[in-house]
């Protein structure tokens, strides 16, 4: 559980005088792109207070220092010590007595590299900071234009131009862009009832949200904007009602090259703007998370409830269609490289069943909760749980069964077409929380379906007649009748998973088939129906 406090991640600027409960230890190390972190052990007990100082030496290094509490969950975070410095500096209560990891890392944006100091320093008391210091703070790691700036200034945005260099634009632009920020906020903030984003002290002119318009495509490739927090502000968001312990302020920075507004180019540009604001709006919660599918995810699906939206979320959705049987929430897993992004569709699966205050209610958890200890405590609260949400929407995925405006295109990928009886070794299996497809094209009749499996996977028989689709809960084994309906298919669904989603391991199981004849037997009974008025049959 995550320690909660009042600017934690903030030193005091000036020097403290602490009695020592005991001696200071001290670490040296390296980072680099080899080794872009280093980890170091500290057994503490209950009530221990640490300061914990990260020093470059050499090189360009910008550290970074996070403790990681012993269940894994984010102790305390922190950038850059006070506006003036590299430094890393957290304070930290320990809440229990057990093995704390302090990782030192690197400013993620831009990374540098060199070694470092790294001094634990035992406390009598944590100190009380003050954010009042960070008023009028250097602009940090800002985006620097490339021309004179200029500004357009709204109810809740500065946007900052030029018109000269690689960055320059036009003032007509800059006013469209203040104009899609601002429709963003409104569906958020207003309308959504989302916390605005916390406060950056003065950086960028007051603290109204900085918004930046360069060559983002020109230096980073096919990104038309980012969002990046100021992680040497984080701590807690004053704008809502828990107090966080990794909360950031941030800035968005989006392409300068749209000489020409159209009515496509306007809606990517409300497309984007919703985008990355929602990152802003993630960032109150927590920056940190481990887990950036939550990222990607939320903020696609945030751009399907806005009135003008790209087909970017249908696109995004293709990949984890074709892809099912990869783990979910995975990156280093991801064939497709935008996994994280069809994401969205699970999160739409959630709002279908609980409304939409779902996706608010998981991101504050994420704000006390790492990985899928978040969204299982969110699910918590609506009876639910982490296997049987994501059983729901692979299920939901072959049907097509989503509350969306939109038309829904089944890319649905099939493991394998069954048109004969016999036994079916899965070549590959299924990873964590992934499913498997079969389109069983058997003559009419009763079919005997034995299941052996790994790690307890779980297979459903679905059945579609008309308009409606029963779910027959197979378990090991049972008895299908394809004289039923229209369409029969098999599904194979992997519950287990943690919250490691980059080692994912697949599960191997085997499907027996063989045709029933005789009297008296039944079919398995359905356990539950979904709606097929959306079902396209899988090609």
């Amino acid at each position: 559980m995550k320690i909660y406090g009042s600017w934690v991640l903030l030193v005091l600027l000036f020097v403290l005088s602490p009695l020592y409960a005991q001696e200071d230890i001290v670490f040296e190390g390296m980072i680099d792109d080899t080794s872009p972190t280093a980890s170091f052990s500290v057994e503490l007990n209950e009530g221990d207070v640490i300061g914990v100082y990260a020093v470059p030496v050499d090189g360009d290094l910008d550290p970074t220092v996070e403790i990681r509490e012993p269940d894994g969950d984010i102790g305390a975070y922190n950038d850059n010590a006070t506006p003036d410095t590299v430094n890393a500096t957290v304070f930290y209560t320990a809440t229990e007595s057990g093995r704390y990891t302090v990782i030192v890392g690197r400013y993620t944006f831009e990374p540098t590299s060199g070694s470092f100091l790294l001094t634990i320093e035992f406390l009598e008391e944590e100190p009380q900071p003050s954010v009042a210091d960070w008023r009028g703070a250097s602009d940090g790691d800002r985006y620097v234009l490339s021309g004179s700036p200029r500004t357009y200034e709204t109810e809740h945005f500065i946007i900052h131009y030029t018109l000269s260099g690689d960055d320059a634009t036009t003032d007509r632009y800059a006013e469209i862009v203040g104009q899609v920020f601002e429709y963003a906020w409104q569906l958020q903030i207003e309308e959504l009832g989302w916390p605005p984003p916390p406060p950056d002290y003065g950086r960028g002119g007051d603290d109204r949200y900085d918004v930046y318009i360069g060559n983002v495509l020109g230096r980073y490739g096919s990104a038309l904007a980012y969002a990046s927090p100021d992680a040497d502000l984080a701590g807690d968001n004053p704008f809502t009602e828990a107090v966080e312990q990794v909360a950031a302020p941030s800035h968005i920075v989006i392409e300068n090259g749209f000489t020409e507004i159209d009515e496509s180019t306007l809606d990517m540009l409300y497309t984007t703007a919703a985008h990355e604001f929602n990152h802003a709006v993630q960032f109150n919660f927590d920056f940190m998370e481990p887990h950036t599918w939550y990222f990607e995810a939320t903020a696609v699906w945030i751009e399907t409830i806005s009135n003008r939206i790209s087909d970017d979320a249908w696109e995004y959705s293709d990949n984890n269609l074709s892809y099912n049987e990869v783990c979910f929430g995975t990156v280093s897993e991801d064939p497709s490289g935008s996994l994280i992004y069809g994401d969205w569709l699970f999160l739409q699966s959630l709002v279908d069943r609980y409304g939409a205050d779902i996706i608010q209610t998981l991101w504050q958890e994420i704000g006390e909760y790492d990985g899928f200890n978040a969204l299982s405590k969110a699910l918590e609260r609506y009876g639910d749980n982490v296997p049987d949400a994501l059983e729901r929407y692979r299920l939901q995925n072959l049907l097509g069964d989503y509350k969306i405006e939109t038309a829904f295109v089944n890319t649905l990928t099939l493991t394998d077409r069954i048109r004969q009886t016999g036994v079916i070794h899965a070549q590959t299996g299924v990873q964590e929380l992934g499913a498997n497809y079969y389109d069983v094209r058997l003559p009419r009749g009763l079919y005997r379906v034995n299941f052996e499996s790994e790690d307890g996977l779980h297979l459903w028989a679905v059945g579609i007649l008309g308009d409606v689709a029963e779910l027959i809960n197979l378990e090991q084994g049972g008895v299908i009748d394809t004289d039923a309906y229209d369409f029969n298919y098999l599904v194979v669904f992997n519950p287990n998973y943690d919250n490691n989603v980059d080692s994912c391991r697949s599960a191997l199981y085997t499907i027996t088939i063989s045709q029933v004849d005789g009297e008296g037997i039944q079919r398995t009974a359905p356990s539950d129906t979904l709606s097929a008025e959306k079902f396209q049959p899988v090609r």
